[in-house]
């Protein structure tokens, strides 16, 4: 456990605004590459396109459900503690005048 607590709010909220496009960008990327590769087969047929193709459908869910739900799980988490501590010290402050 830390022995110093710091918030800086202006910073996480910055921080969290990142991720959210962040997360933004990375979706549409993906959604782009999955639209190039699920086209390939078009315009590329043999042993080594079936092989890529199996390998990137092994991570076709990676890319498209684990890594959003991980990123958007890590921007709840964050928003829910900036607001439970900027609340709490409100809470103390007030419980001060």
């Amino acid at each position: 456990m830390a022995d110093i607590l710091y918030l800086n709010r202006p910073g996480l909220e910055a921080d969290i605004k990142s991720m959210k496009e962040g997360l933004e960008a990375f979706v549409q990327a993906v959604s782009s590459i999955n639209a190039g590769v699920d086209a390939a087969p078009n315009d590329w047929k043999g042993a080594t396109q079936t092989a890529y193709m199996d390998k990137y459908n092994e991570l076709r869910p990676t890319l498209t459900k684990d890594v959003p739900e991980a990123v958007e799980g890590m921007i709840e988490f964050m928003q829910n503690f900036l607001n439970s501590m900027m609340d709490s010290d409100e809470s103390g402050a007030s419980g001060l005048r």
